[in-house]
């Protein structure tokens, strides 16, 4: 039975790759020519290269921690009203 379920699971996941443009095997990524095309390799196919996927690892350590920064500050930041010492007659 779990068998099964992972099946299903390795098959949605093939979809959603299939889906999102991602090359199939090695076959499918497209040769550097110059320059740019390497640059290019490196950050849009982190199976391209072991450089490439280091810089991927990098790229999502810094979002990763970026968010965490933003989700420690803005409470700190923000004003919230003394509404409780406010006397309202």
């Amino acid at each position: 039975m779990y068998f099964v379920k992972l099946r299903a699971c390795i098959e949605v996941v093939e979809q959603l790759r299939h889906s999102e443009g991602c090359p199939e095997s090695s076959d499918d990524i497209p040769k550097a020519d110059g320059i740019r095309d390497r640059l290019w390799l490196l950050f849009e196919y982190p199976e391209s290269s072991k450089a490439a996927f280091v810089v991927g690892i990098i790229s999502v350590i810094i979002i990763n921690v970026s968010i965490r920064i933003i989700v420690i500050l803005i409470p700190s930041t923000t004003m919230i009203p003394d509404v409780i010492s406010c006397s309202c007659r």
